[in-house]
Formats: structure tokens, sequence, C-alpha cells
């Protein structure tokens, strides 16, 4: 199920096996209905390897600006348990000396 979801999604992005149609050629496989446009019929010419490394070329900027956002709020969080743990600590020194 989950293969023939995959193909289904892959096929929206227009694009044919990992090199192009050839390669279920190769392998003396049918093509299936998901290399070939709906409306012409016509197989896809590219493969997904090359129409996923376009899609995500144009998607560069946004995965950048995510992974640095990601990092930031990390880096954040750390500083903020440092900070919290040496409060902790404090608050502890303190009670243990006002005994």
């Amino acid at each position: 199920m989950l293969l023939n979801s995959t193909i289904q999604d892959v096929a929206k992005i227009g694009c044919c096996g990992a090199d192009g149609p050839v390669d279920y050629i190769n392998l003396r496989k049918p093509l299936p209905s998901e290399c070939r446009d709906s409306v012409t019929g016509n197989s896809y010419f590219h493969g997904c390897v090359d129409e996923l490394t376009w899609y995500l070329e144009g998607k560069t900027a946004w995965l950048a600006a995510i992974v640095l956002a990601s990092c930031m709020i990390a880096v954040v969080n750390a500083v903020m348990s440092l900070v919290l743990i040496k409060a902790v600590k404090k608050e502890e020194d303190e009670a243990i000396n006002y005994k």
C-alpha cells in the first residue's frame, strides 16, 4: 500500500523511474500508468531523481531557513536549561545554608 501511494505521489511530479522510462524497459516491465501523462498518454521523459533534484533546488532557501531556525531554537533551549540548572543549584545551596 505504501509503495502504491508513493508511486502515485511521485506521479504528481511528472516523472518516471529513477532515470526515466528506460528503467522499466531494462527490467522488461510495462510502464505503469503513473508514468504517463493523464491527458496525452505520453510517458514522462525525465527520471524522478532529476525531477526531485530540480524541485528541491527551488526550495533550498526555505530548507536552509528551517534548519537554521531549528538550530537557533536548540541553542536557546540549551542556554535556558543551563540558566535554570544554575538557578536551581543556587536555591538548593541557599536552602542548605539557611538551615
